[in-house]
């Protein structure tokens, strides 16, 4: 009976109005003559833009049709062996799919990648080298809508002062909305000045000569 046949969607997350890929993978146990794979999604959170075969098992045919219709949220994939290599056997990528979100779902909303039939004829089947029809597993795939990144916070710090020769040391704050871990880096430092990662700025302004001020600033 071998290992059942199988076609899987990624589960994914991405922020309202932005571009996402999301991937679509086939096991088949024997290598194939022919697939068709129905794929349904949430017309109204997404708007698919793209399908791509680059680097997937059927990237080598000269015929692998798609049928995208937005209005009904569904994309048949295809796939037929007309004078090439048969579609191999084993685990690999079928095809990337490049779906617009729409900039009106609301955060932490959810919806599934699912199976669908699409007419007149459009149902999830491989097709052997033997002709034997396979009926694979699906497993759906999950989008998440989440907050777009926010950068950290910093806490605003009074100026600083300081003679040539003391050391100048203080400690910056930034929160981060996501409640991720925050580490400290700049790209130009006073020389001989330090910032650690965990924000603690020191330096020890040279002598400059009477009555001239030196100024730093930390970008």
């Amino acid at each position: 009976y071998g290992i059942v046949d199988t076609v899987r969607v990624d589960d994914v997350t991405a922020s309202a109005g932005e571009s996402i890929d999301v991937n679509v993978y086939i096991f088949n146990d024997k290598p194939l003559n022919s697939l068709t794979v129905p794929i349904a999604f949430d017309k109204q959170a997404l708007t698919l833009d793209t399908v791509s075969h680059e680097g997937s098992k059927v990237e080598h045919l000269a015929f692998a049709p798609v049928s995208v219709d937005n209005d009904a949220g569904t994309v048949l994939l295809g796939g037929v062996v007309m004078t090439e290599d048969p579609i191999p056997a084993g685990t690999g990528l079928l095809a990337t799919l490049v779906f617009d979100v729409s900039a009106e779902v609301e955060i932490g909303s959810t919806c599934q990648f699912d199976s669908v039939f699409v007419p007149p004829a459009g149902y999830m089947l491989l097709v052997t080298v033997d002709q034997e029809k396979v009926y694979p597993a699906f497993s759906p795939g999950e989008l998440t809508i989440v907050d777009p990144n926010q950068p950290p916070v910093f806490v605003e710090l009074p100026t600083q002062y300081g003679h040539e020769g003391d050391t100048i040391r203080f400690t910056l704050n930034a929160i981060d909305p996501e409640d991720s871990a925050v580490t400290y880096s700049s790209l130009k430092l006073p020389a001989d000045a330090t910032l650690s990662s965990s924000g603690e700025f020191v330096w020890v302004p040279p002598y400059v000569g009477p009555d001239l001020l030196q100024e730093a600033r930390l970008s």
